[in-house]
This record gives structure tokens, sequence and C-alpha cells, in this order.
């Protein structure tokens, strides 16, 4: 496999909010060994972005190589030829694999502008155009009549299909590493030296799965800070979920409302009193590591919403009949698995029932109390 970088679809960032999608460590790696072929010519959108930016000597044909891949928290770090990247997939973005044949039907058309209200700053911002095959008959057309189209920030190259970065909103980012030789499967080994140097560059904390125990310390750590007035203790829950990556690594705004109803605690209570309930941090503590597990679940979870295929096709037997070869047509069945499976703060009708022991934790809380007030249970 190899790697590619379409720096004219990166965000650009603001005055107010600067942005960088791609950042770049070369200080181990000799251009030479790479060297560009006579006949290449870059795309000149994606020449003029890169000019004079870190990672521009990566606009090159990179030299395949083994592919390795390992997942912390909601980070995903790849490794090929004498390149690693780790990537932060933000909010929305999400991969996309495509057959050989459907990647070169997308980039085959040019890109174009994109929809920032700054026309300059939109001739920058490019987009890919999906052809007409991809999308289904049945789609409403879109208001305006203009092209549907996706951004697609960073892909790995394979023999028959490539899996590419999509971020509509651009604000997905990652950092490659480019080594002196090519990368092995030391580096990716869990928990090793190297292993950790993947993932250091966005500063997450331990992962719930891999590094229970650690993790379990820096939940205690933060309690006691909490209490003793050094950390903020007014915060709801629900927040400190979503922006303490040191000890909350891997929650984030999608599993947060999820995971107060798993242990249960009501999402704005604040956080002093949690920490100052003993009942509570222990649930805390004990359900965290549990909700967390489910999602590296292979024949509970995994099987069933990321089937084991590398390319879907509707004769692939892991493949729900119902769900389309398209990349882009919504996946039904997969969604539905995945809502009933891990999704249970959403529509009632389109969730799992209460399980008993939940049941009997709200009970015991009195949150199924219409006269209960928040801290003045156990």
């Amino acid at each position: 496999a190899y790697f590619q970088i379409f720096p004219s679809l990166f965000a650009s960032g603001t005055r107010q909010k600067p942005w960088t999608t791609c950042t770049v460590n070369r200080d181990k790696y000799d251009p030479a060994s790479e060297p560009i072929p006579a006949d290449y010519r870059p795309n000149v959108w994606d020449t003029g972005r890169a000019r004079d930016q870190p990672y521009e000597y990566l606009l090159k044909p990179l030299e395949p190589g083994r592919f390795f891949h390992r997942v912390k928290g909601k980070h995903l770090a790849v490794g090929a030829g004498y390149h690693t990247a780790t990537i932060h997939f933000g909010l929305e973005a999400h991969p996309v694999i495509f057959t050989r044949a459907q990647w070169e039907e997308l980039v085959s058309n040019p890109t174009i502008s994109g929809a920032n209200k700054d026309p300059e700053k939109a001739e920058r911002l490019r987009r890919f155009v999906i052809p007409e095959s991809f999308i289904n008959p049945n789609a409403a057309p879109k208001k305006n009549g203009s092209p549907r189209t996706v951004t697609i920030l960073f892909a790995v190259h394979f023999p028959d299909h490539v899996w590419a970065l999509v971020d509509f909103s651009r604000l997905a980012r990652f950092h490659i590493v480019s080594h002196a030789q090519h990368v092995d499967g030391s580096m990716f080994e869990p928990l090793s030296h190297n292993w950790e140097s993947l993932f250091k560059v966005y500063g997450d904390g331990p992962d719930w799965i891999l590094q229970t125990e650690a993790a379990q310390q820096s939940l205690h750590d933060w309690r006691a800070k909490v209490i003793a007035g050094l950390s903020p203790g007014m915060l709801p829950i629900v927040a400190e979920l979503n922006v303490n990556n040191k000890v909350f690594a891997g929650i984030g705004r999608h599993l947060a409302n999820d995971l107060c109803h798993h242990v249960p605690v009501h999402p704005l209570m604040p956080v002093i009193l949690v920490c100052k309930s003993d009942y509570l941090f222990d649930l805390l503590s004990e359900v965290l590591p549990e909700y967390m597990r489910l999602f590296a679940d292979k024949p509970n979870f995994l099987r069933k919403v990321a089937p084991p295929t590398s390319i879907p096709r509707p004769d692939t037997p892991d493949m729900p009949a119902n769900d389309s070869s398209s990349p882009f047509v919504y996946k039904h069945t997969i969604q539905l698995k995945y809502r009933n499976l891990a999704v249970h703060v959403f529509r009632v009708s389109q969730c799992e029932r209460v399980g008993k022991a939940l049941y009997i934790r709200m009970v015991a809380q009195g949150l199924l109390d219409s006269s209960f007030v928040l801290g003045k249970g156990k």
C-alpha cells in the first residue's frame, strides 16, 4: 500500500481560528529514497496549496510497502512504505472504500471550487464531484441543482481498492512521520514505545481498552483534583466527557450521552457531585471500561457493523443483501445494527430496551422519580 494526500481539499482555517489539516515530521527521511519520476505531473491545485508547506515533499508517487494499522481511542494509525500517519477523525470524518475502478472514475474529473461564501477562498477549497453512477436514481435532487460532491483529505492505495478519509466539514487532521527505512510491524505492537510515539501527537490519555489500569489511575487522579478545587467542579459531566481527552480518551460527543445513560448519571450533573459521591464515582469507574470494550468486541459488534470485507459488493456473503455496492449509498442494514447495538440515547422506538441491571441502578438513584433532585441521592 502507499499514501496520497490532497492539499487542495485541506481546510484553510481563518485569522481567528487557524487550522492545519496535515502536519509532518521528516527529520529522519531522505527524499532521495523516493525520487520523483521525470514524467510525473502533480495536480495544479494541490501544488498551489502545498507550495512552501511542510508537507510539500509528499506530493509525489510514494513507494508501496507492507500495510499496518492500529487504533487507540478515536485515533487511527496507519503505516506503509516509508511513512506512518496518525489520523484524528474530528467529529464527522469517516473512511470510504472504493474499488480501483470506482476510484479512477471519481478522480478522473477535475475538482470544483468549494461552497465558501468568499469566492477567492472557495476557489482554494476544492471538492470532487460524485459521479452519477454512484448516486441512487431515487435520491432527491439538490435544491439549487448543484452537483453532489465529496471532500477527501487522505487516501491509502491498495492493489485493488482505495481507502479514503472523507470529511465534508474538513475538520479531520492527520500527522505523517516519514522514516529512514520502510515501516515494520514492531512500530505497531500495542503498548510498545513505538506504539506510544504514534499516538502522542494529539495528546490523549491512556486507552480504556488496552490501558485500563493506567486509565483508571488517571480517572482517580482527576477525581482528586476536582475535589481539591484544582479542576473545574461545576462543569456538567457530559461536557467533561467531551473535552477531557486526558482522562476520557475515545469518548467525545458521539458517546458522552450514552455513557451517562449506562452509568447512569444525569448528563447535566456537575462533576463535583459525581466525584464526591463514592457510589456514583465507583459506578463510573466500573461502567466506563465495560462500555468502551463493546467497540472492540469482534464477534458481537465489529463483525456486525463493520463486516470483514475489504471491498463492499452485493455478492459478498458478509454484506447485507439490501445494501448497495456504491461507496456513497446509505447502508441501512448496517446502520440499524449499529444503532441497536451501541446507541441508547436516541429515538425510544428504535433503541433496545433498558437492561435489568441498568434499570435497577436507575431506580436505586431515584432517576425514574419525577420529584428527584440532583445531588440528593446516594
